[in-house]
């Protein structure tokens, strides 16, 4: 047994890698204002504290443009852009595609509504040249209603046709301002798809992506997907689509530590080649009174502290670059001497003298051991790390080998799960099987009992004595639960119903050989209304805890 286990143990071994991918371009670090609503002069003072390279900041067509093709800019209408630009700031403006003047307010759809839009911003653009790094047209244009009118019947193509208007005018205006399009909550591949296809990427200079989201895990998995998809529509040697992240943050629960979600959130936006990045928001809001990087006093919060670190000595560095391979260690490198590490527990050894910061930049012990919070390491030294007894976690390795996904309807042949791609964060499925969902963080489940199976599985890619852990629970309280079974080449291990409101946490111990299955199949109980649960599975060596879900 032994040496079944040492044969699974090395194939699961991490070592640094020997030969990294280069580098991408330093990620500037920016962060979303409201001066247009109200900011005080104070804030002034907190901005400059953050060290924000960029801020992005709205300006209102129908404040500046009361009157057809008069544009009165001055320090009632347009003084929060004519400060931040006076104070040295480069400037994301994001703009609405309304104003009352034209196409009785709704979206611009007509061709003098998208003529009159397109000079504003080019006015825009020739005012502001000096300090405007780009235009994002629209905010988070896949909620509704983002389009209101005609324009609403036809929304891509609408708003294709707005941009058609826009890029030229303002690109003729002022060159290096960058036009951004397909601004969507959440990384919505889906939606930009249906825009792309619309012919969007031929009037644009980026793609704007909010990516909020409960966990930072997987926006690698995802900002990598929609970069694929593309890619897949633009011609043969065209360089990528830059992607701008525009707003990025999360309503904290009290217990969450911010600074290592915005570690982890920057050093794989980073990885994927994103370069400018942009935190929502500079203060808490009465709306949002988790989500700033400081307290409407200027208190500098955790994540301000993040902030404010990693913007002034981790990213210029160069882009990060990812390390490892398995996918429960995260360790990536900035430059020739900083590194972040976190993920399953494991022990690191140093090549040489190093010194250690958490994520809020605050010096501490050197540490021996991998944990769930980022770490970021000094010095140019290599890292090498043991054996992890997390051998894979359906969170981290969400989409990826050995992980794959199934499901069957009553004694019909197994359906192979694959990715869908829609308005908001893709997820995985089939076109037959909606809406019954896999995604990171769990599954909806629907139809009369056993009549649908969905099956996370895992591959074993080598023999050993492993244990299949599993957390699962309600999420909502509408149907009637389900049941979740453990199997072992098609084989019931261990079946356990969840139907009450408590998690409930499964380990069981199974010997596999090499190419052996391990099924997590989640079926529903008799209410065809569907059950959405939490999930986390994980395959584990003996004498690792269940996880949380």
């Amino acid at each position: 047994m032994r040496a079944l286990i040492a044969g699974l143990l090395a194939l699961f071994a991490t070592a640094t890698a020997a030969a990294a991918p280069p580098a991408g371009p330093p990620m500037r670090l920016g962060s979303n204002v409201h001066f247009a609503q109200g900011w005080g002069e104070s804030v002034h003072g907190t901005l400059r504290a953050s060290g924000a390279a960029t801020v992005r900041e709205a300006l209102g067509w129908r404040v500046v443009e009361s009157k057809r093709g008069v544009y009165s800019f001055g320090a009632t209408t347009s003084g929060q852009i004519d400060r931040l630009c006076a104070d040295g700031y480069r400037v994301v403006l994001v703009t609405l595609m309304t104003n009352p003047l034209y196409d009785a307010g709704n979206t611009v759809y007509s061709t003098v509504g998208r003529k009159a839009f397109a000079n504003y911003l080019a006015a825009v653009a020739r005012r502001y040249v000096d300090c405007l790094a780009a235009i994002e047209i629209g905010n988070e244009i896949n909620n509704k209603p983002a389009f209101t009118g005609v324009a609403s019947r036809t929304p891509a193509a609408s708003y294709v046709a707005i941009l058609q208007s826009v890029y030229p005018a303002v690109k003729a205006a002022a060159p290096n301002v960058a036009v951004l399009g397909g601004s969507a909550n959440s990384i919505a591949t889906g939606f930009e798809i249906a825009l792309a296809d619309a012919g969007m990427l031929d009037v644009v200079d980026g793609i704007a992506i909010h990516p909020y989201r409960q966990d930072p895990s997987n926006v690698d998995w995802e900002l990598a997907r929609l970069r694929a998809v593309l890619a897949a529509r633009r011609p043969a040697g065209a360089p990528p689509v830059p992607i701008w992240i525009t707003e990025f943050s999360k309503d904290f629960a009290a217990t969450e530590n911010p600074a290592n979600f915005f570690a982890k959130m920057v050093t794989m936006m980073s990885a994927t080649g994103v370069s400018e990045a942009q935190w929502y928001a500079l203060i808490d809001q009465a709306a949002f009174p988790t989500m700033g990087l400081y307290t409407p006093g200027g208190a500098s919060k955790p994540a301000g502290d993040a902030f404010r670190w990693f913007g002034s000595d981790v990213l210029p560095r160069g882009g990060a670059v990812r390390l490892s391979t398995d996918n429960t260690l995260f360790h990536y490198r900035f430059g020739a001497d900083r590194q972040i590490v976190w993920g399953a527990a494991r022990s690191i050894v140093y090549s040489g003298p190093a010194t250690a910061r958490d994520s809020r930049g605050r010096p501490i012990a050197l540490p021996t051991t991998v944990s769930e919070a980022p770490v970021i390491i000094e010095g140019d030294v290599t890292l090498s790390f043991g054996d992890s007894a997390l051998l894979a976690d359906s969170l981290w390795g969400y989409g990826r080998a050995p992980w794959s996904y199934h499901a069957q309807r009553g004694r019909q042949p197994e359906l192979t799960l694959a990715p869908i791609d829609w308005n908001y964060a893709s997820f995985i499925s089939h076109p037959t099987l909606r809406p019954a969902t896999i995604n990171q963080f769990g599954l909806v489940a629907v139809g009369f009992r056993n009549s649908t199976r969905l099956i996370t599985r895992w591959t074993a890619p080598a023999p050993g004595r492993i244990v299949a852990l599993a957390c699962m629970q309600r999420r909502n309280t509408t149907g009637d639960g389900g049941s979740l079974q453990i199997q072992h080449n098609g084989v019931v291990v261990r079946p356990v119903a969840i139907t009450g409101a408590d998690p409930v946490r499964v380990a069981v111990p199974i010997t596999v050989a090499s190419g052996d299955r391990v099924d997590f199949v989640v079926l529903p109980e008799f209410d065809p209304k569907g059950d959405n649960f939490a999930n986390r599975f994980q395959i584990a060596r003996e004498g690792v805890e269940p996880p949380d879900c």
